[in-house]
């Protein structure tokens, strides 16, 4: 009879004191640090405009390449005669970080944040209005007292301010447990409060903010982590234009939402009517295939899980006991607390019951193999391991998997695209692994919401009926040649158009770890309107002269 294949759990490891090191490190070592950028870029002549504007840059986390793309876009804004204001969130809050939710922290990371977030700013002499200037946690306790005998129900549903907050708090939950379950627990509902209870802080903080600061743009980092969402729907409250932003799935690209939270992807509004009957030129097919090689091998991408993942055939048959003739449908999970599994829920109340009823039907049908290939994020990068693991939760369920179910756990070096290659059916809730299968001809089941639903591509389903009837008669959508084209259309215009270059922050990989970062450019010339091609076209959606139809319309 089947069971799980060995699992091997790497070590959770922060270390504190090397955040401080980076921070004596790169602040007095000498003007070429990251730190000290700004104080030695070269100037020039500052444009007029007839119409300048008020772009408010809050910062959020210690990530250098967050903090790179703001201040480079800033300084160009500046450039061009806009006034510029950054604020970085610096209230302190008992037992909960109110910033750095995901980590339980003892008073290292916030200070290290002011200090970390005033050199880098200071450097480029921006205007600097931390939120401190404008709140304080001093009503944390009375908020925390007012909500002591809320209940779950409550706290999910509780309104300030006219903003759902019991809803944006969700993610910091997520994170801060590093697990999906948080509705039950007396350890969770204490947290709930406590997250609540900073989001009112938050919300009163933030509308000082706008009253004072009066800005026309906002420029966020995601907008759906508790800070930046509540900035996001204040602005959106007050008829203020938001501007999101997240690291591209390649180095040195940045992706970019208008109004809402960019990790909903959304690049399907912005396809233009010609998109419908374009064909891929040979240079763009030629284009995709580099990267997508390149992808497989884990090379120009944020996060290289292993440093030598398993291609070979006979290895990964060998290692998970299949024939050399077997054709197994495969299953690919999401990390449990990632933040696009948010309302990502169609026909399962989540992603383990998903799981767990996908077993099912297959425990019915020993006719067919299912291979459960399990995230190795849940692992690696080790300091962002998760508390709630997929296997775990499945071991519970099934103390032994029916014979025909096989776990990869997260541990595995077997690459994910020879196992889609040899698949029969790849099945997803919101992985990006639907698009590479279907871009290998093989039919995909698209459980939950994801940006490349509705393409053509793939079966995407809208309730149970419906699933077990396409597992019992994996066919494709369409015609095979039509839907490896429209997978790789969409593809092409995801990866090369709705992901944007960035020369001028570059990032340099290291695996399990988040990249590092430079400049690159060391004079203000470079940032002059038609000097970088990129740069432009972001100012220009900030300002609202393009969105990402223009850019779309490009490529075709």
């Amino acid at each position: 009879m089947q069971t799980y294949l060995p699992i091997t759990r790497g070590p959770i490891f922060r270390n504190y004191l090397s955040l401080w090191g980076k921070y004596f490190f790169d602040q007095f070592r000498g003007k070429n640090t990251f730190l000290n950028f700004g104080k030695n870029l070269r100037p020039v002549k500052r444009l007029v405009t007839d119409r300048p504007l008020t772009v408010w840059f809050p910062t959020t986390f210690f990530l250098d390449r967050g903090l790179a793309w703001q201040t480079t876009i800033a300084r160009a804004m500046e450039i061009r005669g806009h006034r510029i204001v950054f604020s970085h969130f610096d209230i302190t809050f008992p037992r909960r970080n109110g910033l750095y939710f995901d980590l339980q922290d003892r008073g290292f990371i916030m200070p290290y944040y002011r200090l970390y977030t005033n050199a880098l700013l200071s450097g480029f002499r921006f205007n600097h209005k931390p939120f401190s200037h404008f709140g304080n946690g001093k009503k944390f306790q009375q908020y925390r007292s007012y909500l002591e005998k809320f209940s779950l129900t409550e706290c999910k549903t509780f309104v300030y301010h006219q903003l759902q907050l019991g809803m944006y708090v969700q993610n910091p939950l997520i994170h801060y447990f590093r697990c999906s379950q948080t509705t039950s627990g007396p350890e969770i509902l204490d947290a709930w409060k406590d997250f609540l209870a900073i989001g009112m802080v938050m919300v009163d903080t933030f509308e000082r903010a706008f009253y004072e600061i009066k800005p026309s743009i906002l420029f966020i980092l995601n907008g759906s982590f508790l800070d930046s969402r509540l900035q996001l729907e204040i602005a959106k409250r007050l008829g203020i234009r938001v501007i999101t932003f997240e690291a591209g799935f390649m180095l040195n690209t940045l992706m970019l939402g208008i109004n809402e939270p960019i990790i909903n992807f959304p690049m399907k509004k912005y396809l233009p009517i010609q998109y419908r009957t374009h064909r891929l030129t040979p240079s763009q097919d030629e284009q995709l295939n580099i990267y997508l090689q390149n992808r497989s091998k884990g090379e120009k991408n944020i996060f290289n899980y292993w440093k030598a993942p398993i291609f070979d055939d006979k290895k990964i048959r060998a290692e998970i006991g299949l024939s050399s003739t077997e054709k197994p449908d495969i299953l690919f999970t999401n990390l449990l607390w990632d933040s696009a599994l948010l309302d990502c829920d169609i026909a399962f109340t989540n992603q383990i019951e998903w799981i767990r009823e996908t077993i099912a039907w297959y425990a019915k049908h020993l006719d067919r193999k299912l291979l459960i290939r399990i995230h190795p994020a849940e692992i690696n990068p080790h300091n962002l391991s998760t508390t709630e693991r997929i296997e775990v939760s499945l071991r519970e369920y099934y103390p032994i998997l029916p014979s025909n179910v096989i776990v990869i756990p997260p541990s595995s070096k077997i690459s994910s695209y020879p196992l889609t290659a040899l698949a029969n059916l790849s099945i997803v809730y919101s992985s990006t692994a639907g698009i590479e299968a279907a871009m290998m001809g093989k039919p995909v089941i698209v459980a939950g919401k994801t940006h490349y639903r509705g393409q053509g591509f793939t079966h995407d389903i809208t309730n149970r009926t419906q699933y077990y009837k396409l597992l019992s008669q994996p066919v494709l959508p369409t015609v095979a040649e039509e839907l490896v084209a429209a997978a790789r259309k969409y593809s092409f215009f995801f990866f090369f158009g709705y992901n944007i270059p960035f020369p001028l922050v570059l990032e340099h990989v290291s695996n399990f770890r988040e990249p590092s970062v430079e400049y690159n450019f060391t004079d203000e010339q470079q940032l002059l309107p038609g000097k970088q091609a990129e740069l432009d076209f972001i100012i220009d959606v900030l300002l609202s002269r393009r969105d990402y139809s223009d850019r779309l319309r490009l490529m075709l």
